[in-house]
């Protein structure tokens, strides 16, 4: 079996393994807090390490950081890719849009499945706790 479709049975045990809400956390780039934000983009990204991850970007849209922005990452690589499942079905169940299936994977839309958030209206809360940065969506 080659080495890209071990990983994705290992991403399709983590499926079938999990619930969609659960959460996980990432770093951030803002203090703890409660922002109201439009969802502006998801991209995908390798960072200085090598290690692929998705990111949110939202704009904030009102308060004290009014225009800049949360970016939220989330890392796809051996040691965080069950997180990062676990993450985008979370994010996903939030904005009440159908859980990431086998074809998903099988077919590497995760990206695609995840750009679905974009243009949606939300509060980001920043929260810090053990080390790690949390991140959460609420639906406005």
């Amino acid at each position: 079996m080659n080495q890209e479709l071990a990983r994705k049975a290992q991403m399709i045990a983590i499926l079938r393994g999990k619930n969609q809400n659960e959460e996980f956390g990432n770093l951030a780039v803002l203090p703890a807090g409660r922002y109201n934000c439009v969802i502006e983009k998801v991209y995908e990204g390798v960072n200085t390490n090598d290690k692929l991850f998705f990111g949110i970007k939202s704009t904030i849209l009102s308060g004290d950081n009014k225009q800049n922005f949360v970016i939220e990452c989330i890392y796809l690589n051996d040691d965080a890719l069950e997180r990062g499942i676990q993450r985008i079905r979370n994010i996903l169940g939030v904005f009440q849009l159908p859980d990431i299936t086998e074809e998903d994977i099988k077919n590497n839309n995760l990206l695609s499945r995840l750009s679905e958030i974009v243009g949606n209206r939300c509060y980001v809360n920043i929260g810090n706790s053990d080390n790690f940065t949390t991140y959460s969506y609420e639906r406005i």
